[in-house]
């Protein structure tokens, strides 16, 4: 799974060569985002084939940082790379201070 932050998101990428958006499932359960599914064998494949593909169920965990929108993630499959953006809260931006100066500067003797 690779991930990346950007201004507004994390944003997540997992590779699920083989696998529909009916056969995978995402959901998040006390802060851990769940991908779960099934890469199904294709029609002609023997028992004893050869091959570099996993097939059968799978499932993942991964843990959020605090400070993401969980209530509105978004995923996206697209030919076996599913896409999912976790926005960040707007209390959890960072946010520019303004540094005062002061004109009543009093000397401070050592």
């Amino acid at each position: 799974m690779e991930y990346a932050w950007s201004d507004k998101s994390l944003n997540l990428r997992a590779v699920l060569p083989g696998v529909s958006e009916k056969d995978v499932h995402v959901s998040v359960q006390n802060n851990q985002l769940v991908i779960e599914g099934e890469r199904k064998a294709p029609e002609g494949l023997e028992k004893n084939a050869f091959t570099q593909l996993a097939y059968g169920k799978f499932q993942t965990m991964l843990t959020l940082p605090s400070g993401l929108d969980v209530e509105h993630l978004k995923c996206r499959l697209n030919n076996g790379v599913l896409d999912i953006e976790a926005p960040i809260l707007e209390a959890s931006k960072p946010k520019q201070i303004r540094i005062e100066t002061g004109s009543d500067q009093k000397a401070v003797a050592a």
